[in-house]
């Protein structure tokens, strides 16, 4: 995980025009881990554009499906945010950011039932992430699972009291 640019499979003349703006893009498997200028800058439309360019180039860059999708939300375009987080997981099905997101991205639509066993998956490769204990016991109160989002609650306290109470103020 984490090829820096030098190591890129790509040749300096292949990179995309712009690609330093796209430097630290988050790409697990291309760039280094921080986020690109345009996304620093909200300049969404750029941000999409350098992604799909990079994509173009190389089209197993999961880490770029991942955030061409946030940058896709950030302009409220559910259904190619979801499509991009869609051709991650293609790449990865073990990809538990591009699971998170995707489950996100169909809970804030209401489809809980698709939502939770993609939140369930990420939360078996990252058991102890506080944000997929909290939106899973958002998403089974939203189903009527008050008992798993109880179960959820425990887990939760272990690692982030704040959020538990939160969970626990909705559960009651």
């Amino acid at each position: 995980m984490g090829q820096g640019i030098s190591r890129s499979p790509l040749r300096p003349r292949q990179r995309p025009k712009g690609l330093f703006l796209m430097i630290g893009a988050g790409f697990s498997d291309f760039l280094s881990p921080k986020r690109s200028i345009s996304i620093w800058r909200h300049r969404w439309d750029e941000a999409i554009g350098h992604f799909t360019r990079a994509l173009h180039l190389n089209k197993r860059l999961e880490g770029a499906y991942v955030e061409l999708g946030y940058a896709y939300f950030r302009k409220h375009d559910y259904e190619k945010e979801g499509a991009a987080y869609q051709e991650a997981l293609n790449l990865n099905p073990d990809d538990s950011d591009a699971l998170y997101s995707l489950a996100w991205n169909l809970e804030s639509r209401g489809r809980y039932g698709e939502a939770i066993p993609l939140y369930e998956k990420a939360l078996k490769l990252a058991p102890d992430d506080t944000e997929l204990l909290y939106q899973l016991g958002l998403s089974y109160l939203a189903q009527g699972k008050r008992d798993k989002a109880t179960e959820m609650c425990g887990k939760l306290e272990k690692f982030d009291r704040g959020q538990a109470g939160l969970l626990r103020r909705l559960i009651k």
